[in-house]
């Protein structure tokens, strides 16, 4: 059985996440994440809390990375992690998970260690209860502005 090349099957995996979650920053720096794309293979959960999601009234405002907040893209306000951090997020209630990417700090609420779009928080099934205790899995650590060379 034929494999694809390692980078073509970077940019069919890249492919899908922008058609999941279509936003403009993010196909802008689709060429970017493909040569940086080097998952991070890990059993044990980066971290594990409460999640909450951002409320209808936050929707249009800008994030901290400088995008537009869309409640229909899969992403995500987190304290520490770089801006563009690829993190598959579970519900350990019901097991549903989703991937989302980082672009935005928060959540302002100290027990919580992620806040989600309604989209993500919707797939896990979390909107009638607001919050939800999860993992959090490191996918593709994003780029922080002190270690970009551009």
């Amino acid at each position: 059985m034929n494999q694809l090349p390692p980078m073509v099957a970077r940019r069919a995996f890249l492919t899908v996440l922008m058609t999941a979650a279509p936003s403009a920053a993010w196909a802008q720096s689709a060429d970017r994440l493909t040569f940086d794309f080097h998952p991070i293979r890990t059993t044990r959960p980066y971290e594990v809390g409460v999640a909450s999601f951002y409320r209808l009234q936050a929707r249009g405002q800008r994030t901290a990375s400088g995008e537009t907040l869309s409640g229909r893209d899969y992403t995500a306000a987190h304290r520490d992690l770089p801006f563009g951090t690829l993190l598959h997020v579970t519900n350990l209630d019901n097991g549903r998970s989703v991937l989302v990417k980082v672009n935005d700090r928060g959540p302002a609420v100290d027990d919580r260690i992620i806040d989600l779009s309604e989209r993500a928080a919707y797939d896990l099934d979390m909107i009638s209860a607001g919050v939800a205790r999860v993992s959090l899995n490191l996918i593709d650590r994003g780029i922080s502005l002190r270690d970009r060379s551009d």
